[in-house]
C-alpha cells in the first residue's frame, strides 16, 4: 500500500472509501458497526464518546478509530490500523500490518507519529510481519523541530499496550526515543502475563508471544 502523508489526519464524520471512491459519509455517533468489503478501504471515525466496531475485508485497508472503546479488525491484507483515546482492540489479520494506539503517517516509507494516545489497547498482529508502533518521531514541517513521542507514558498501569502475539522472528516494535531509554521486566501479578516494557519506570507495554526478549535485538527499533 502507498500511504499518503496526510491520510491519518483527514477530518470528517465517518468516511468510508472503497478503491478510492467514497461510498459512505456518516456521523459516527449514529452507528456502532461498520463493515468494509473487499478492496482497499479507508474508514475514519470522527471523535466521539461512542464505542464502535469496524471490520474490513480483504485488501490493504486503513482503519482509524477515535474517542470511545473501539474494536478495529483489518482482515486479510497489509493494513494500517490506528486508534486514539479509549481502551481499544486492534487486530490486523493475515498480512503485514501496522498497529498503533496513536496516529501515524508515512512519507517516503518513513514512519512519523502524529498524536499521542491513552488507555489500555490490545494489539493483535495476526499472521505476517507486523509492526507495532509504541512511539516515534513527531510529524512536523521542520525536521529540526521534530521531537520524540512516547505512547502510554502518563497513567501507570491504566495506560499501556497489550501486544498479544509478538513474534520476534518476523515482527517489529517501534519505540519513541532510543532503545537504551527502556528496560524489560516481568509483568505484575495483577496485570496480564508477559514481558513488561518500561520507560523511566512507566509501564509502556506488556508483550505476549515470544519470550526472552532483548532491547539490543533488531526487532526493537528506536529513533
Amino acid at each position: 500500500m502507498n500511504f499518503q502523508e496526510d491520510v491519518v489526519s483527514k477530518i470528517g464524520n465517518l468516511t468510508v472509501l472503497n478503491m478510492g471512491e467514497i461510498i459512505a459519509n456518516i456521523d459516527s455517533r449514529e452507528i456502532s458497526l461498520v463493515t468494509g468489503g473487499d478492496g482497499e478501504d479507508i474508514i475514519l471515525l470522527l471523535p466521539t464518546l461512542g464505542d464502535n466496531f469496524v471490520s474490513s475485508g480483504a485488501g490493504d485497508d486503513i482503519l482509524v478509530g477515535n474517542g470511545g472503546d473501539d474494536t478495529l479488525n483489518g482482515g486479510e491484507g497489509d493494513d494500517l490500523i490506528a486508534s486514539l483515546s479509549g481502551n481499544d482492540s486492534l487486530s490486523g489479520g493475515r498480512g503485514n500490518d501496522t498497529l498503533t494506539g496513536g496516529g501515524v503517517s508515512f512519507t517516503n516509507d518513513l514512519l512519523l507519529v502524529t498524536v499521542d494516545t491513552s488507555g489500555i489497547d490490545t494489539l493483535t498482529g495476526g499472521e505476517g510481519e507486523d509492526l507495532f508502533v509504541l512511539g516515534g518521531r513527531s510529524s512536523t514541517i521542520s525536521k529540526e523541530a521534530e521531537t520524540d513521542i512516547i505512547y502510554y507514558d502518563e497513567a501507570g498501569n491504566k495506560d499501556y499496550a497489550l501486544i498479544t502475539d509478538f513474534n520476534k522472528i518476523e515482527d517489529t516494535i517501534n519505540l519513541g526515543g532510543a532503545t537504551s531509554d527502556y528496560h524489560l521486566g516481568s509483568s505484575r501479578n495483577d496485570l496480564p502475563a508477559g514481558t513488561a516494557l518500561y520507560q523511566d519506570g512507566e509501564l509502556i507495554a506488556i508483550i505476549q508471544g515470544s519470550s526472552q526478549l532483548s532491547l539490543e535485538d533488531s526487532y526493537f527499533q528506536g529513533n
